[in-house]
């Protein structure tokens, strides 16, 4: 006879062991999805360092510079989070099954990563 928090254990097992890989996957996809952001917007400010100097010498204020190009790393984030939201609810349900505890289509996950990714920016 085994205690049934051991049987309990024993079953879920293998389940635990991929959702631990698959938890390990996420994590790298988040990290290169975040310093590949972080490499487009540090591309793109290099590009426009030059147009920043002139609009500073124009007369543009420093909060004018960073508006500008925070707008525009908004505007990258905003398409690259709702086309990352669609396809984690396109693909929910070929995960469903390794779930435990929580929905394919959680807004709390989501909303998590989405800010990952916009705090790199």
């Amino acid at each position: 006879m085994r205690p049934v928090g051991e049987m309990l254990t024993a079953s879920l097992a293998q389940r635990t062991f991929a959702l631990e890989i698959l938890q390990g996957f996420a994590a790298v996809a988040l990290l290169l999805a975040g310093l590949g952001l972080y490499g487009v917007l540090a591309y793109t400010v290099a590009q426009r360092t030059r147009e920043i100097g002139v609009r500073m010498a124009l007369g543009a204020r420093p909060i004018q510079a960073l508006v500008l190009v925070a707008r525009e790393s908004l505007a990258v984030v905003g398409v690259g989070v709702l086309l990352g939201i669609a396809g984690a609810l396109a693909s929910a349900r070929m995960i469903t099954g390794l779930l435990f505890g929580i929905g394919p289509a959680d807004p709390l996950a989501l909303l998590g990563a989405a800010l990952v990714l916009g705090a790199v920016s």
